[in-house]
């Protein structure tokens, strides 16, 4: 799962309106001779997917999905399972709520 996330700090492409692009990715590591994820990292990469910043460390046994920027990419949010984080400026996210099945900023 990825969601755009532009920053004006940040070294890589320009968007059209000249800001520079990051994106938020959930990145699933897996391993063992029966596939399972081992790790599950909430991360800030450039277009070329190189780590700018790891906002957090997910849950293995959880999907994390509705991965969303707000528009001045200060905030970040996501699912895990049916749980609501937030992020404010890649600080460590705080649950919010629960029972969700999708989010999204308006």
């Amino acid at each position: 799962m990825m969601s755009r996330l532009s920053h004006w700090s940040c070294r890589s492409e320009r968007d059209t309106c000249g800001r520079r692009v990051r994106l938020f990715v959930s990145r699933a590591c897996c391993g063992g001779g029966r596939v399972q994820n081992t790790s599950r990292l909430m991360w800030e990469v450039d277009t070329s997917g190189t780590l700018v910043h790891q906002v957090a460390i997910g849950f293995v046994n959880l999907d994390h999905t509705s991965l969303d920027v707000s528009s001045d990419g200060n905030w970040l949010l996501y699912l895990a399972g049916n749980t609501l984080y937030v992020s404010r400026a890649g600080a460590t996210p705080k649950e919010l709520t629960t029972g969700l099945a999708a989010a999204a900023w308006e």
